[in-house]
């Protein structure tokens, strides 16, 4: 996402957000309802996001890279009692009011009502500032700063409306406004990127209720004053120290990479730092042992699975990915080569400051591995594939036997690009096209494949027509000439890439090593992903 147009989308929420604040003051008023009730303007920015989801609706998508929430759950409740508790400390040495109990009589309602209300508050801003902030500064920036920026522009929110009293006071009420606002953008950046905007909404709503609730119980008597501003600024902004390394292995950062011909590639990198494109030089600065470039399987959407992120960490490898062109939010580009991804590689990793990496892709993302491993060797180290489908014009390989509903799609795609959208308009999943292990791995750990396949469907059938018209045509090079030795793993029940596949790259590429796993299908393969790292990390 360029500057200018990051500039458009949240200035436009901003201006937005403040119209709405200001017409719900007015209907406040109206109605007569207290403040301490429930503060209506808090509901402005759903207001402000939702236009700006009207106006722009590619806002509305967000890359996701993780899938079990559960953890973040526990975290959420983990630093909201960390902060109950910081503050308790702070309130009880700085504060003359102590730290004191819950007085029902305090309440201008009963509690199930102030709780509902300061729910439905919470809610309306966090599906503004996490639903569409957040997300959309992690295109942008690494994700502590996409928190940093959107803790400073949620506190503006609350600067205008700073008691007018003394100097001091007002200092002190900016600066524990200011803290409190960037600790709790920082600590729930860490903790929902990653995740759908429903499950970064809910769980950031989750964070914030606790806080009501044990400010509620612990704090309701004291002095709300700007020694409160500053305590609870200084509270959220401390336990948001710890945050990151809690999630450290987990985090998957997401970037665009602008190409030399205007277009975007949605790129997810294990390790942080601003992508250079454009822009400057780059922020990475951590080393690894060995940099691995994943291809994804047709259709996905290049997002670093859960399986994948885990045998890296375990060994420390850098991982990177990307979307193909029409996939994850990556610009479409009809008429793509495979050979077309070694450019599109080599663009991907000078953006990101990787100067030689090994490559890794299964199934339709295999023969995108050995575009790279042919046209770009002096900076490919070893090249691993799994399942990886075989060129059309292969001499000697009969190129559908033994392929589910006998290759129906790549049969279309033989056709023209015509057929093989009719094709798509008509076609149904083939349950023939699995094992028995292959539906167990989708259940069991792979279970986050299945999910994005269906993220990717989600932006369309461009990307898989698009790698399907691709594998039917020349690739733009000449398998047999890849000078990097290459790991070929087949499964010997595969009904998607049949055995016959493995097998030919393998007898074809000049320094290729073939592992077969007999009783294997196209997905329980993927279960080899760890021993396919431990192999390029040998001949890296």
């Amino acid at each position: 996402m360029t500057p200018i147009r990051l500039a458009v989308i949240l200035g436009s929420y901003l201006l937005l957000s403040a119209g709405a604040a200001v017409l719900l003051v007015q209907v406040q008023a109206a109605m007569g309802v207290p403040a301490d009730l429930i503060n209506l303007a808090m509901l402005a920015v759903v207001g402000g996001a939702v236009l700006v989801w009207l106006i722009w609706p590619d806002t509305r998508t967000v890359t996701v890279t993780r899938r079990d929430p559960m953890r973040s759950v526990y975290l959420a409740v983990f630093f909201a009692a960390l902060v109950v508790l910081a503050l308790a400390y702070l309130t009880r040495k700085h504060s003359a009011g102590g730290w004191m109990t819950l007085h029902l009589d305090n309440l201008p309602t009963s509690l199930v009502v102030v709780l509902a209300l300061q729910l439905l508050a919470v809610f309306g801003e966090e599906l503004g500032w996490r639903g569409l902030v957040q997300p959309v500064l992690e295109r942008r920036f690494p994700v502590i700063w996409a928190g940093i920026i959107t803790g400073l522009l949620s506190a503006v929110g609350y600067l205008v409306v700073v008691p007018e009293t003394d100097p001091t006071f007002t200092v002190c009420f900016i600066l524990g406004v200011v803290l409190g606002s960037i600790g709790l953008s920082v600590t729930l950046a860490v903790i929902t990127t990653g995740f759908g905007l429903v499950q970064r909404v809910l769980i950031a709503t989750l964070f914030r209720i606790l806080l009501v609730v044990g400010f509620l119980l612990f704090f309701a008597g004291d002095d709300k004053g700007w020694r409160w501003e500053v305590n609870s600024g200084i509270a959220l902004a401390v336990v948001a120290g710890p945050v990151k390394p809690t999630y450290a292995v987990q985090m998957v950062y997401v970037y665009d990479v602008r190409l030399p011909d205007g277009h975007l590639l949605r790129v997810h990198d294990t390790v942080d730092g601003q992508s250079v494109d454009e822009y400057g030089d780059s922020g990475v600065s951590a080393t690894t042992e060995l940099t691995v470039l994943w291809h994804h399987g047709s259709p996905q959407t290049g997002a670093l699975l859960e399986p994948l992120l885990a045998a890296a960490a375990q060994r420390g490898i850098r991982l990177v990915s990307y979307g193909r062109p029409s996939y994850g939010g990556s610009t479409p580009r009809p008429g793509r080569t495979v050979g077309s991804a070694a450019a599109d590689v080599a663009a991907v990793t000078a953006a990101r400051g990787i100067d030689r990496f090994a490559v890794m892709g299964a199934s339709g993302g295999g023969p995108h591995a050995l575009a790279c491993a042919a046209l770009i060797p002096e900076r490919v180290s070893a090249a691993a594939c799994l399942a990886a489908i075989a060129p059309f014009d292969a001499a000697g390989l009969d190129f559908f036997a033994g392929m589910a509903s006998d290759g129906a799609a790549l049969r279309s795609a033989q056709a023209g690009r015509p057929a093989r959208e009719h094709y798509d308009m008509t076609a149904e999943f083939d349950p023939d096209s699995f094992v028995e292990r292959d539906y167990a791995a989708l259940e069991g750990d792979w279970a986050a494949l299945g999910a994005d396949v269906g993220e990717a469907s989600a932006f369309g059938p461009d990307g898989l027509i698009d790698d399907d018209m691709a594998f039917v045509v020349p690739w733009g090079f000449d398998v047999a000439d890849i000078p990097v030795p290459v790991l070929i793993v087949q499964g010997g029940r595969d009904r998607v890439v049949p055995p016959g596949h493995g097998a030919w790259l393998a007898r074809t590429c000049p320094d290729a090593e073939l592992w077969e796993r007999p009783d294997d299908g196209h997905i329980s393969i993927l279960t080899e992903c760890p021993a396919a790292l431990d192999w390029l990390l040998a001949h890296s």
